[in-house]
């Protein structure tokens, strides 16, 4: 549904999660503080946010513990990272 959805306070190195928009309204996942998402060369601020408003947007995101990113592995859409 739309809606924030906050990433995990902790992660261990290769943890996945996997992300499906099924709605119209915007997916916004917020990472914590330190913390980075990589979708291909963009890449969040610190604690920044990755988002989708489009219906069968998804990804999936690896971390990864030495750079405290979550890494998008597959991409399906427009996700939009600030």
């Amino acid at each position: 549904a739309a809606g924030t959805y906050n990433m995990p306070a902790t992660a261990a190195q290769g943890e996945v999660i996997e992300i499906v928009c099924d709605t119209a309204g915007a997916v916004v996942l917020d990472c914590p503080a330190n913390n980075l998402i990589r979708i291909g060369a963009a890449i969040t601020s610190s604690g920044g946010t990755g988002s989708s408003m489009a219906s069968g947007d998804a990804h999936k995101l690896r971390f990864r513990v030495a750079t405290l990113t979550w890494e998008a592995v597959s991409v399906v859409g427009t996700w939009i990272t600030a």
